[in-house]
């Protein structure tokens, strides 16, 4: 109790110190610039004003700037000799995090094309050259990997977990089988999606997890992974 008082009486003092002072500072600052808490802020005026001034609901343009007068990182080459997809998804990436115009993104892919891709392009009409959703549609015709409609069903029915895939390997290689048989239908991918659950979880090793899994009727790949 003894403790509790001598800080009380010490916090005491310290109040009296404080208001002693202002009341000098008052007396010297007759203005009274410094004798009411709200004339210490600034004004709105003057912060929006102010240098390096952001508005609120400004965070998207910021997070932009932080790219702006950057190099991009450098492009790798593609020859023609593997799937175009994975490679275009990256250089769309990194066009739209950059800002490219469609005549930077047109000069960027030449630049990287090399072997049977550089080739193919060499042969092709000046309008197709100079365009580039005219080049990358006759690319990916070209290059873009896709099985006969066919073949890639059943490549669903034989489907079949190995056994040192991981789950997540196991997943995405559904996930791609799916994607080369309906590239272009967004509108039937619930269907879609409920004959991948199926064929991924009769192809998993474990079949009592499996079952386990069917049992919770999930709808989509990640799910059933998640519940296998």
């Amino acid at each position: 109790m003894r403790e509790e008082i001598r800080m009380r009486d010490n916090k005491m003092k310290e109040a009296d110190e404080i208001k002693i002072t202002t009341e000098r500072i008052e007396k010297l600052f007759p203005s009274g610039i410094y004798s009411k808490q709200e004339d210490r802020k600034p004004s709105i005026t003057t912060l929006k004003s102010g240098p390096g001034y952001t508005p609120k609901g400004n965070l998207q343009n910021r997070s932009e700037k932080r790219y702006q007068g950057l190099s991009a990182p450098k492009m790798a080459t593609y020859d023609g000799k593997t799937d175009l997809r994975p490679y275009f998804l990256q250089l769309s990436h990194i066009a739209s995090r950059y800002k490219w115009t469609p005549q930077h993104r047109l000069d960027k892919l030449i630049e990287c094309l090399r072997d049977k891709a550089q080739k193919f392009y060499s042969v092709k009409v000046k309008g197709v050259q100079e365009d580039y959703d005219k080049l990358c549609n006759m690319l990916n015709e070209r290059f873009g990997r896709r099985d006969l409609p066919h073949i890639i069903r059943r490549q669903m029915q034989d489907l079949k977990q190995d056994q040192d895939e991981t789950f997540e390997e196991y997943t995405e290689r559904t996930q791609e089988i799916v994607t080369d048989e309906y590239p272009d239908t967004p509108e039937e991918f619930v269907e879609i999606e409920i004959v991948a659950i199926d064929a991924f979880l009769k192809g998993c090793i474990d079949k009592k997890a499996a079952l386990t899994a069917t049992d919770k009727n999930p709808t989509t790949l990640d799910e059933s992974m998640q519940y296998v």
